[in-house]
Order: structure tokens, then sequence, then C-alpha cells
């Protein structure tokens, strides 16, 4: 990737405000791979009109009446001034001529008996016949008094609507424009303006020496660093430019917010004031619980109580559950990495856990009392454990019932998955837990004992008896297999069921893309500058610590759609032997570096790191993959016909006016608005960095 310094400008950036070069560039901001095009010349619009004549310039009316181009009312040039020829002449080529030689000889109108009066350079003027030759044309003027300026052929008084203040000085281009009174009207208006000389600009409405640099951003604006530290848009070092500039770090106490050192003490809104969402199968408001003057979620009804679920299809209520419908294998989580069962290194049985679950999914409220799940060994086709689901037993407000095993894992036995939602009931054994990891099968019955699906993962040899659907699922250690969510049921487990992250009484998906930051202030590619950065979130914060193994980065040239940073034969970032929780206090967060020794507070930040220029500016592409599946990707910048998007929806916009800022998500922590909606224009806006942390509201 070629890096320039962002207050470099080419010699033919420099010529260009010299002096009127075809081929400039225009005055809107640069994107990095920004095609080639060409941008209208701005036009002097101070006035609102065109000149239609040069001054000077006479023509004729008609044979004995000669008009004058001068500037007129509206202060534009145009014909106008009538003057009548000499009874013994005739109006020529725009000249009064000496009659003869074809001319007429005798005078003619140039106006009627009874037409309206006229305003004639700030006089009016009356259609009649002035020199008594029989002929009409406006003339006798008769000035306007002080204050007053003709119009339609009145003296009125004048109205002005001042743009600006006497005296005041602005830039058009490069013209150097004073607001002066107009001397017919009175009133205050900008002047068309003078060319700043050679080698020179105008700037902040002052003709200045030319300089050789560019705004990195809108002046005055402040920021918050990616560690924190407050940042101020301003002349640093007085060549008329603004440029981010780091003030002061935040003392013991305090925090970056917008730019400023705020106490860490004051509160922050959690979610949107008066947002209702369904829980599970609880309504929840957003709402100031503690008087503190911030708002959180509350919850204000659970609907499971009164045997009801929550509804948000039309507003957010409890509803009567469904009595029919479809109930399937919905995910299982049967190989964790490492032990199955984690003793703690205690030999405490008791502190056991496992995070291994099957869970199956349908209505929200349905009633599986007396279902059964059967766990089938494919070597013998036998079963080799069964769970039946007690009475009163009923799918979640989002319509899953997890059965885990008898050792849970502390996340299940979180406030949010209690009740009959989460059913410890799968033995375990020792480190055994339950659940077999080779070529194996799960099967679930209704309460009338009738076969209704049926799931088989794993490589079955010859001699193994599959006892799924259609084709065997693809087994996955360290990871769950889960349904493709929104697809119908094929009846083959190789094509409704893939790896995913594990999301027990969640709906089934992968880690994601959650903040990019690839614009960061001063010069691209200074060592002492690299702070850009691509962090990834799980679907659960602070549940499982997952190994990253098949996961990749890719950053894609929004020219040509190839990987502009981790090139070769296997391009992308691998992020093998990364865990979603490496970094203390980031726990459900990975946070992609460039490595910089330079920046250590920074780094402090990062949870994974690359060797490698930084990330462009736009329009370009970021995607992640899963074992060469796209699972997430964000196109942003400005894309025309010519350039490739490889992101979701519509690119997220970003233009160089952006610097500083990062593109991130709804935070995690406000589940009232989808994080993912498919659409990069949707859910990505502009705010703070925040690494390894929940995201900034907009």
């Amino acid at each position: 990737m070629s890096i320039f310094p962002k207050k470099s400008l080419t010699l033919l950036g420099a010529l260009c405000l010299l002096g009127g070069l075809t081929g400039c560039p225009t005055d809107d901001p640069a994107q990095e791979n920004s095609s080639n095009s060409t941008t209208p010349p701005k036009q002097n619009n101070s006035n609102m009109c065109s000149n239609l004549c040069l001054a000077g310039e006479t023509k004729c009316l008609n044979d004995s009446v000669v008009l004058s181009c001068g500037e007129q009312a509206d202060g534009c040039r145009n014909f106008g001034s009538p003057e009548r020829c000499a009874s013994n002449e005739a109006c020529m080529a725009g000249s009064c001529m000496p009659a003869g030689n074809g001319a007429p000889n005798q005078c003619s109108s140039s106006c009627e008996n009874g037409d309206p009066p006229i305003c004639k350079n700030g006089s009016v003027v009356t259609c009649a016949d002035h020199d008594s030759n029989g002929c009409l044309y406006y003339g006798g003027a008769a000035a306007c008094g002080s204050g007053e300026v003709c119009m339609a052929g009145e003296c009125a008084a004048v109205s002005c609507e001042s743009p600006c203040a006497d005296g005041e000085a602005r830039c058009d281009g490069n013209l150097r424009q004073i607001c002066e009174s107009n001397p017919k009207t009175g009133c205050l208006q900008f002047t068309p303006g003078e060319e700043c000389g050679s080698g020179r600009a105008c700037m902040a409405g002052e003709c200045v020496t030319a300089s050789s640099c560019e705004d990195e951003c809108p002046a005055g604006e402040k920021v918050c660093g990616p560690s924190g530290v407050p940042r101020a848009c301003e002349d640093s070092d007085g060549d008329t430019c603004v440029e981010y500039v780091d003030k002061p770090a935040c003392g013991e106490g305090e925090k970056c917010s917008g730019g400023e050192c705020v106490s860490v003490s004051t509160c922050e809104d959690t979610c949107t004031k008066d947002a209702r969402i369904c829980d599970g199968s609880s309504i929840r408001e957003c709402r100031d619980i503690d008087s503190d003057g911030c708002v959180e979620f509350d919850t204000v009804e659970d609907c499971a109580q009164g045997g009801a679920v929550c509804d948000d299809s039309a507003g957010v209520q409890c509803t009567t559950p469904p009595v029919t419908g479809t109930v399937l294998i919905n995910e299982i989580f049967y190989n964790p990495a490492g032990q199955d069962v984690d003793d703690k290194g205690d030999n405490d049985p008791s502190n056991d856990t496992s995070s291994s679950f099957i869970e199956i999914s349908g209505p929200p409220g349905f009633d599986v009392s007396g279902w059964e799940v059967r766990l089938i060994n494919g070597s013998t086709n036998m079963t080799y454990q069964s769970i039946v689901l007690p009475p009163n037993s009923a799918l979640d407000g989002y319509g899953f019932v997890v059965i885990s095993t008898d050792k849970a894992d502390s996340f299940f036995t979180a406030l949010a998955f209690t009740g009959n939602f989460v059913l410890p009931a799968i033995p375990v054994s020792g480190t055994d837990d339950g659940i077999q990891n080779g070529s194996e099968g799960v099967e679930l019955y209704n309460a009338s004992g009738t076969k209704v699906d049926a799931l088989g993962y794993g490589n079955f040899d010859a001699g193994e008896t599959f006892m799924g659907e259609g084709m065997p699922a693809r087994g996955a250690s360290g990871r769950s297999i889960g349904r493709v969510p929104g697809q119908p049921d094929t009846n083959d487990n190789s094509v409704d069921f893939i790896s995913f992250f594990p999301t027990p009484g969640l709906a089934n998906r992968d880690l994601i893309i959650n903040e990019i930051y690839v614009d960061q202030p001063g010069t691209d590619g200074l060592p002492e500058q690299m702070e850009t950065f691509v962090e990834l979130v799980a679907p659960i914060q602070g549940w499982i610590d997952m190994e990253l193994s098949g996961y990749k980065i890719r950053a894609l040239n929004g020219l040509d759609g190839t990987d502009y940073i981790f090139d070769g034969a296997d391009p992308g970032v691998n992020l093998s032997g990364y865990a979603i929780n490496d970094l203390p206090g980031s726990e459900g967060f990975l946070v992609l570096c460039n490595l910089d020794s330079e920046l250590q507070f920074f780094l402090d930040s990062c949870s994974a790191l690359y060797e490698g220029p930084d990330y462009q500016n736009g329009p370009d592409n970021i995607t992640l993959e899963y074992r060469g599946r796209t699972i997430d990707a964000i196109g942003y910048g400005s894309f025309g016909g010519t350039t490739v998007f490889k992101g979701e929806g519509s690119p997220a916009p970003l233009t160089s006016s952006n610097s500083g800022k990062s593109l991130n998500r709804w935070p995690t922590s406000d589940p009232s608005k989808a994080k993912d909606t498919g659409d990069n224009a949707t859910d990505f806006h502009t705010a703070d960095p925040s690494p390894g942390k929940g995201n900034n509201r907009p």
C-alpha cells in the first residue's frame, strides 16, 4: 500500500492553487482509493444574476432608439438607458447616424401611449413625447429620494435583509469578497470579489501565502483517541491548517468522553429512554431506576408467571403462547475445548462446571412437557442417554429450552437463564460431560413418543450407523453445531447445520465485526501514529474462553477486491492461537492492532497483533472468515461504478472529515436495537474509538 502524508500536496496541487489548471482536485474531502472525477468550477453567485453584455456595448432597439450596456438596479450588466436619435438621424449599428443612404428620415416611437413607468439608472422614467417630435420614448428621469429605490417603475422604501456585516470578508474559492453597502439600494452585500494574486490563496477571508497543507479534521472538534487521551482539532504548527492534537491525559478518577475529561463516577445511559423489549419471557423498560439521572433496563413484567410469553411483533406485550407448532433440535455443544468438565483444580466435585448443552427450539411458550431427547451411539445404534423433559416445561420467550449437564456452567445459572428454560438433566461422570464426541446422534421425540427430529454429526466409518437425516453434519471441536438461521428444515443434516460460536438460549450466530478504526489523526504510516484496529465481539460476553482457530480477518482493496495488507498464497491474518477473552477486562472482545512498540498505551488495548501498514481510509472492505466461509463483512467509504464493494447491504459512510472517529455498531449493552441487520449503512455509526470495551453511542 502506498502511503502519502496527509499534509503533503503534489506539484499538481500546488500549481492548482496558483493558477486554474484543468484536472485540478475538487474541494471535496479526498478518499484514499476514490476514482478520478471532475467537479465543475465554482460560480460566483453573490448577486444571483448574469451579465448579458459588455460594458459600453450599444445596439439599436429600433430605427430611432439606441440602447447602451450598463449596470442595472440588480447589480448586473444588461442593455438599457434608451437614447432617442435626433429627428434628422436614424439608429444604425448601435449609433445615431445622419438620415440618408437608405436610412429613414423620420422618427418612430419606442413605446406606446399608456405604457407604465419603468426604472432607469435608479430613476423613474415615463413613456411620452419628450421632445415634441411626435414620437414616444422613455425619458424625463425623476430621481428617488433618500432611503428609496426604484422598483417596478416606482420609488419604494428600501427593505434590506443583509447577509453579512459591514466590512466582513469571506472566501469564494480563491476570491476575497468584502461585505459593503450597495450604492443603489443601501443594502449590505458581498462584492463580486477579487482574485488573490499569484502564489497566494484565500483563507478565512484573507489573501495569504499559498500553503501546501490541508485541513485534517473539522476545526474545533474534540474526540477521544483509542488510548482514551483527549484530542482537539486545531492549528498546532502555525501552517494555517488544522489537525488533531493530543491534550493532557485524564487524571485519576477521570475518563475521556466526547473529547473531554469527565469524572468516572458520572453515570451513563445504557439504553434508549422509554424503550421496551422482550428479554426471554419478560418485558423490560428503559428508565431511571435509581434516580441517578441515567437510564437502564428494568423488568416490569414476567409473562411466564401467568403462563404467557413476551411478544414484540406488534408492540411489546404478554400474549397467550401457541398450542401447536414445529419443535426441532436447534444447537448442540458437545466437545468444548480442553476438558469437557472443569474441576477447577480443587478436587471438589461441587465446584465442577461443564459448558456442554443441547438446545431445542420452536414457538415461544410451547409446552414440551414429556418430550424426550435421546443420545445415540453411532457404533452400536443404541441409546446411551435419555432425557425426558419434566412437567411444566415450556419454550422460553425466545422459543428455546436448553438442556445442560448436571454440572452446568455458571453462565446457565445466571439471572437471565433461571426457571424452566435451562434443564440440568445430562449426567456427568468424572471428566465426562455425558455427550459423546465421536460419530454420534441426537433424536427428539414428542410427548406421544413420535420422533420429530434427528441429528447425526461427525465422520461415520463403515460399520457405524448414521441415525440422522440425509447426510451427517460436520463435526465441530470447540464449537457448537447449529441450524442455519432463517432456513427451512430440509431434512438433510449436512445442509441444515453448520458450526457456530456457542449461543445457548439465543439465536444461532457467530462472531461479528464490532468496530473498525481506519483513519486515525496525523500522517498515515508513521510508526508513532499507527493506531488502526479491528474489533470482533462474541454473541455472548464473558462466557467461554474459545480459541479462534479457523478465523481470519482480511482487508480488501476497494479498487480491485484484493487483500492489500495480508497477501500471499493464503491471504488474511489467521487468529489461531488467540482467544476471545485473552485481554483482561475485555471479555467477549478481540482487538486486532498494528504492531507498534512506540504506542504501548494503545497496545494495552490489543489482544492480537499484526505487523504491516495501516488500514486504508476507503472505499475499502474488511471481512471476517471462518474456514473460508465469510461470516461478516463491512465496506466503508464512497463506492462508485468501478470500485469493488464486499460488505453487506450498503456501505457505511466514512469521509476524511471523520478522521479520529471509529465506525462501530450500537453498544452491546443495549439490546433494544439489532446489532446486525445485514446492512453496513444501518448498523455502523461514527463515534469515539473504544477498543476492547463496549462501543460509544453516536
